[in-house]
C-alpha cells in the first residue's frame, strides 16, 4: 500500500500508562515526519489536554480534538463544533441526579465542573483505582481533578465541545448511554465511548472520521492512503474509513473485528513505538 500519512489515537494507543509518550515513539514519529510521512492525531482530548502531556517540541501535521468536534493544522483552527446550549442544561439536572462523574469542555479554556459537585467528584475519585477502572483512565481522572479541571459556581452552556461523563460502576455508565440514546430522539447529538466506564457526547453526526476529512483535504490526501491506530469504540468510524487500520493489542474484541492487523504489545508495553518501528523500517 502507499501509505502517505499515519493517524494515531492517544489514551489506549500513543500514551503509556503514565500518560506520557515514549521517548522512543517520540524520536521515531519525529522521522517519520522526516521521510515524509504526515503525521496527525485524531483524540478525544481537547487541544489543552494534548498539550498537558506530549512533551516539549513535540511536533505532528495536525490534530483532529474531542472526537472531531474541531481541527488544527498548527495554530490554525479548521472548524469547531459546540453543542446545544439548552441540551447542556438538561444532561447536567439530570447527571446530578445520577451522581456522576463529568467534565464540561469548552471550545477555549479549562475543563470544568460545578463547585456544588466537588465533594461528589473527589470522593470518587480517592483512594486507590478500583479493578474495574483501565489504569490510564484512573491516572487521567487522578490528574484531572489535581491539576486540570476549575470549579465554578455557574453553568455557561454557550460554546462547549464536549462532555466526558464516568464512574467506577460500568453498570451506571451503561444506563447513562442508555438515556442518553432516548434524548437523541429529541437532540441531535453524537456520542462515544472509549472504554467500559465512560462517555462523551459531541454535536450530531461529529466523530473522529467526519474532523480528519478536513485534515485530508488541507493536504490533498484520500482515507485510501491513510493508515490508523486506535484501540476504543471512538476509534471505530475513523478504522472503518481508512485504507489499512490497526487495533493496539490491548483493544476489545468489538474493535478488532473491523482491523486489518493489531500491534503484538499494548499501550502499557510501548505498543505503538514496537509496531511502526517495523511497520517503516528506517535506516539508523
Amino acid at each position: 500500500m502507499n501509505i502517505k500519512a499515519i493517524i494515531l489515537d492517544m489514551d489506549g494507543t500513543m500514551l503509556n500508562e503514565e500518560s506520557k509518550v515514549s521517548e522512543e515513539l517520540h524520536r521515531y514519529l519525529r522521522r517519520l515526519r522526516q521521510e515524509g510521512l504526515k503525521i496527525f492525531i485524531a483524540t478525544g482530548r481537547t487541544l489543552l489536554e494534548i498539550e498537558n502531556v506530549v512533551p516539549e517540541e513535540f511536533e505532528v501535521d495536525g490534530f483532529v480534538t474531542s472526537n472531531g468536534m474541531a481541527a488544527f493544522v498548527e495554530k490554525e483552527q479548521l472548524f469547531q463544533h459546540s453543542l446545544e446550549p439548552s441540551l447542556v442544561e438538561g444532561l447536567m439536572e439530570e447527571v446530578q441526579k445520577r451522581n456522576l462523574y463529568y467534565e464540561i469542555h469548552p471550545a477555549v479554556g479549562n475543563r470544568y465542573v460545578l463547585k456544588e459537585d466537588q465533594g461528589m467528584i473527589l470522593h470518587m475519585i480517592k483512594g486507590e483505582r478500583p479493578s474495574s477502572v483501565e489504569e490510564n483512565e484512573w491516572l487521567s481522572r487522578k490528574s484531572a481533578i489535581e491539576e486540570h479541571i476549575d470549579w465554578k459556581r455557574e453553568l455557561h452552556p454557550n460554546n462547549i465541545s464536549k462532555i466526558y461523563f464516568f464512574h467506577t460502576d460500568k453498570g451506571k455508565i451503561k444506563s447513562w448511554i442508555s438515556f442518553l440514546e432516548k434524548l437523541k430522539l429529541q437532540h441531535g447529538f453524537s456520542s462515544s465511548s472509549s472504554t467500559e466506564n465512560n462517555v462523551e457526547i459531541m454535536a450530531e453526526n461529529i466523530n473522529k472520521a467526519t474532523g480528519v476529512e478536513y485534515l485530508l483535504e488541507r493536504y490533498n490526501l484520500s482515507f485510501e492512503e491513510v493508515l490508523a491506530v486506535g484501540d476504543g469504540e471512538n476509534d471505530l468510524p475513523l478504522l472503518k474509513r481508512v485504507g489499512y487500520a490497526v487495533a493496539m493489542k490491548n483493544a476489545p474484541n468489538s474493535v478488532k473485528e473491523y482491523v486489518d492487523e493489531q500491534t503484538d504489545f499494548s499501550y502499557k508495553e510501548n505498543g505503538l513505538y514496537y509496531y511502526l518501528s517495523n511497520k517503516f523500517k528506517l535506516d539508523k
